[in-house]
């Protein structure tokens, strides 16, 4: 309430009256001032008129001129829609509506209908920027979107990817200003586009743009970006066709029908009209995009083209799992809404519709010269963001009953434009499933199926050019593949790293990148991961200009291992907003983010564990185990072992969290890199390139089992069993998206909020424990040979170890019998605890490696 001085003094004397008369506790009340006409709170007789004069207001402010201001500032085009009366919102009469479609429909016919093209030789992505009207999303029911056509999009094409292998790092995600969301923000912010293993459905990897700007000061931008809400929340449509008996004028009769017949006479193509559950197609009841696949091949006949379109499916509903986690929403008008994690990553698929379409994906033969000869059109479906209760319209199979007027919202004739006159991502490359793509191995037993062989098998194969005679093939049921992805792999790691990195609101910076890496990877090999993906962001700092830029990638380290053990993966996506994850316009890694989706969806199916994390974290194997997989398959077997035999299966695997500190003795004398900070001495802690990471840090506050912990926790978890995992939580598993009969049926007992009855946390002293060996700046060692000197040795962020075998005393100072703190011979106040069986044990054999690797690699 800052500056809202009116809206604080009323709330101040309501206070007043709440201290004196119960009544008026409870009451509802405004959370920013909206005028005089608007009282700041309302009696509870007086509440329904108080929030129908509430939601008209915010309309008003809604559509005002600041919005439109807003929007021109942002390059959308802006049509400015006629006032309207009172009566004219209401639920019009259903056969008025459907003349008001036909009439759209006839004026849509006459409009051009040339598609651009891209390119002659090989298809282009492209974005079409489609203008939206947010003022529109106040009438009831919601107005065709009469304002598109082809001539009125905006095409920005992408002709740099080129490159199936290096699909990743040429998707337009760092487009900045003038990025294709940044214009049209119902166009999915993509960041990786992955085809599975099976070719049965193409996953796209997506982040949340609104989330970037989330502070109070970023209303307008919020305001602007509500259509990247919309992308998370399914609708629920219905296919019906449109005929067009044209004389060449585009004077012929429109022949509308509210059902699909799926014939391919002249001038049907197919389209799709909004619907309520009862009306939906049984593949449209839980979707956002038109799917749109082409496969083009060029023969001695010519160019031919083949269209086939599905409707998306998300891997999950995200406002059932809002419901299921007691959060009364998903989205807010106001974007304060970060703190609901699994709003972060948009994840859908595009089922493959045939069976040889599949066959081909899954072979890779589709692929020529390193480059796609499918491409996949994402159309997105525009309606404005529901900031209602999360369960108010889920598909039925959830079992909540449904409040959301589907007909009154939205018509009972709300039929969408073509695709061709709809903004879209168009020409999206399908390339090679992920381990043929990044291991170059074929892995599957797939039939060898090819692209000319699909044509061939279709007589009726169209012309992309005539447009007008178009025959497009639907699929509403998507065919069995026996296929399955192959378990390569028993445990995996990824982790999203950088040779140059920037912690949280540029605190600090460091460039020991690659030091870090080589020894992350060298040790995880060790114990016992299969193989290691490694996704390196150093491509998002080199030729930067405004900061210290990475001088090299990461690649010169990978390169040091095969491609048995290690994947390289190029990552150029920008962090979009890299301030703390608390207070105002809070942190969204979202380059982080994605990576993580990225990995976990294209080599997450080959393994049976994975495992997301930092290197600066090493998951180690602690008590008499020297492998992380003996590990898992020991407690598994414990697990199911319990309650005679009738235990579960544990799924998440979780290790707790604390920075350890880096110890002096093994950091480069203090007095070499000395500096002063404010009137204080500091120095630059720096690991010399004969020492490792692992055993400077091997320093932790307590000993193990540690009783404080940061919220930080990491998991290895099961790749089938986790659905959304966020950075250190299983945010969404294959219980929780459940609804409620399919838990019943697969022998559980339903309850709204989820149990986490699969999640186990590790014996830090007989299992595996995490050393987090997180880097501290130059900064944060201030005035430390006076502070790490004092009894309180939380002052001291340099590790001074204990003696061997002393154990630090738990929320207290570490003393001795004689109650005198233990220093070491500089007086310094010890402050951690070094791990035996890590620096007995684990440091001798990571060193012994690393020297093996340098005379391999010599």
């Amino acid at each position: 309430v800052t500056s809202q001085k009116q809206l604080k003094e009323e709330l101040v004397s309501l206070r007043n009256m709440q201290r004196s008369d119960a009544k008026y506790k409870g009451v509802p009340v405004l959370q920013h001032y909206l005028g005089k006409d608007v009282p700041v709170w309302a009696e509870h007789e007086h509440k329904n008129a108080w929030n129908t004069l509430v939601g008209k207001k915010k309309e008003e402010v809604r559509d005002g001129e600041q919005s439109m201001e807003l929007a021109k500032k942002y390059g959308q085009e802006v049509v400015i829609m006629p006032e309207v009366e009172e009566e004219d919102n209401a639920v019009p009469a259903v056969e008025e509506e459907k003349q008001n479609l036909l009439d759209f429909l006839q004026k849509e016919a006459s409009s051009s209908n040339t598609k651009p093209s891209s390119s002659s030789t090989r298809p282009i992505l492209t974005a079409y920027i489609e203008p939206t009207n947010q003022k529109q999303w106040s009438i009831k029911p919601l107005p065709l979107r009469r304002s598109t056509s082809t001539t009125k999009l905006e095409s920005k094409p992408y002709p740099n990817l080129n490159s199936c292998k290096n699909l990743p790092s040429q998707l337009p995600i760092n487009d900045d200003d003038d990025a294709p969301s940044n214009i049209d923000p119902f166009l999915p912010w993509i960041h990786d586009v992955i085809p599975s293993s099976t070719g049965q459905h193409v996953t796209i990897v997506a982040q949340n743009k609104r989330r970037c700007q989330s502070g109070r000061e970023k209303t307008d931008i919020k305001t602007f970006m509500q259509p990247q809400s919309s992308l998370f929340q399914s609708v629920s449509i219905k296919r019906v066709t449109v005929n067009q008996n044209d004389d060449g004028n585009g004077n012929g009769k429109i022949d509308y029908q509210d059902e699909w017949n799926g014939n391919k006479e002249e001038g049907e193509v197919s389209r799709y009209r909004l619907a309520s559950y009862e009306d939906a197609d049984e593949d449209g009841m839980e979707t956002r995009y038109i799917c749109r696949f082409k496969l083009t091949t060029t023969t001695t006949k010519g160019e031919t083209t083949k269209v086939w379109e599905t409707l998306s499916t998300y891997i999950f509903n995200y406002d059932y799992n809002t419901w299921r986690k007691r959060y009364d929403q998903t989205f807010t008008y106001e974007g304060f809404d970060n703190h609901i994690i699994w709003n972060s990553q948009l994840l859908f698929n595009c089922p493959v519709p045939t069976t040889s379409l599949q066959e081909v994906i899954a072979s890779g033969s589709s692929v020529q010269d390193d480059y796609a000869t499918i491409f996949l059109d994402v159309i997105p479906i525009r309606t404005p963001p529901r900031y209602t209760a999360s369960d108010e319209y889920l598909p039925p199979k959830y079992g909540r009953p449904v409040t959301f007027n589907a007909e009154q919202e939205w018509g009972r004739y709300h039929v969408l434009p073509r695709v061709e006159d709809s903004g879209r991502w168009e020409n999206i490359p399908i390339c090679k499933p992920s381990l043929m793509e990044f291991d170059m191995e074929d892995t599957y037993d797939v039939p060898t199926a090819t692209a000319a062989a699909l044509i061939a098998e279709d007589k009726n194969g169209v012309n992309e050019e005539k447009k007008e005679s178009l025959s497009v093939v639907t699929s509403s049921k998507k065919e069995e593949q026996p296929t399955k992805p192959i378990k390569k792999h028993d445990l995996v790691a990824c982790t999203w790293a950088s040779s140059y990195y920037e912690t949280r609101s540029g605190f600090s910076s460091h460039d020991d990148g690659q030091y870090r890496l080589q020894q992350w990877i060298e040790f995880h090999l060790l114990s016992g991961f299969d193989h290691v993906y490694i996704y390196d962001n150093s491509y998002a700092f080199l030729n930067n200009t405004e900061k210290n830029a990475a001088r090299s990638t990461l690649k010169d380290v990978t390169d040091l291992y095969s491609p048995n053990q290690v994947t390289h993966v190029p990552w150029p996506a920008k962090i979009c907003n890299n301030n703390r994850g608390t207070g105002d316009n809070k942190g969204e890694r979202s380059s982080q983010y994605a990576a993580e989706s990225s990995c976990r969806l294209r080599f997450g199916a080959h393994t049976k564990w994975i495992a997301s994390f930092d290197m600066d974290e090493y998951l180690i194997p602690m008590g008499n185990f020297t492998n992380m997989k003996d590990v898992l398959s020991s407690v598994e077997e414990k697990k199911k072992k319990e309650n005679g035999g009738d235990g579960y299966e544990p799924k998440v695997l979780i290790f707790t969290s604390y920075p350890a500190k880096p110890r002096l003795d093994f950091l480069q004398d203090p007095n070499l890199t000395d500096f002063t900070c404010g009137s204080k001495k500091c120095f630059q802690p720096i690991v010399p390139n004969n020492v490792t990471y692992l055993q400077t840090y091997n320093c932790d506050k307590e000993k193990p089992p540690r009783q404080e912990t940061k919220p930080a926790e990491k998991q290895i978890y099961q790749s089938d069993f986790v659905l959304l995992h966020f950075v250190h939580y299983s945010a969404i598993t294959v219980n929780s998206a459940l609804g409620p009969d399919e838990t019943r049926q697969a022998g559980m007992n339903y309850i709204r909020r989820a149990h986490h009855k699969h999640d186990y946390k590790f014996d830090e002293e007989n299992e595996a424990i995490m050393l987090h060996s997180r880097a501290i700046s130059g900064r944060q060692t201030f005035n430390w040979n006076n502070s790490c000197k004092l009894e309180n040795t939380g002052a001291c962020t340099i590790g001074i170890p204990l003696p061997s075998g002393i154990a630090p005393t738990v929320g207290g100072q570490n003393k001795d019998e004689n109650g005198d703190v233990y220093r070491d011979g500089n007086g310094y106040a010890c402050n951690c605890y070094v791990h035996e069986n890590i620096e007995n044990y684990w440091v001798p054999r990571l060193e012994t490696a690393l020297k093996e690797r340098a005379k391999l690699n010599k």
